[in-house]
C-alpha cells in the first residue's frame, strides 16, 4: 500500500489490515506468486470470453492502472466499464458500488452466462 494512501485515510487502513489478515495466508500468497510469476494473461486469447463482463476502474489505482482497464474493455467484446474516483471509492460508498454492480446483473441475460 503507497504510504500516501495509508495518511490519507488511516481508518480505512486499519480496516484493510484486519481483512488482510483475517484471509487465508496460503490462499493469498499463492494467489500472489500465481499473478507474479504465472504464464500471465494471454491478450489474443480475450476476445474469446463472450459473456457480459463488468470492468470497475479507478484513474489513481496503482496496482490496476486505468490503462488496464482500456485494454481490457478493448480486447473483451462485452465489457461495460464503470469509472469509480478513486481507489477506495467503494470502501466509502458500498451502496453505490452494490448498486452499479446489481444494475449490471439485472442487465445480463441469465443463459448467456
Amino acid at each position: 500500500m503507497p504510504p500516501h494512501r495509508r495518511a490519507e485515510d488511516p481508518a480505512w487502513w486499519e480496516w484493510e489490515q484486519r481483512w488482510l489478515l483475517a484471509q487465508n495466508v496460503e490462499g493469498i500468497v499463492a494467489c500472489h506468486l500465481g499473478l507474479a510469476e504465472g504464464p500471465g494473461i494471454p491478450l489474443e486469447r480475450l476476445g474469446e470470453i463472450q459473456v457480459p463482463t463488468l470492468l470497475v476502474g479507478h484513474p489513481d489505482d496503482p496496482q490496476h492502472p486505468q490503462a488496464t482497464v482500456e485494454l481490457l474493455a478493448s480486447r473483451l467484446p462485452r465489457a461495460e466499464v464503470v469509472w469509480e474516483p478513486f481507489e477506495a471509492w467503494a470502501d466509502h460508498h458500498p451502496a453505490e458500488r452494490a448498486a452499479t454492480v446489481l444494475d449490471f446483473l439485472h442487465r445480463v441475460d441469465p443463459h448467456e452466462v
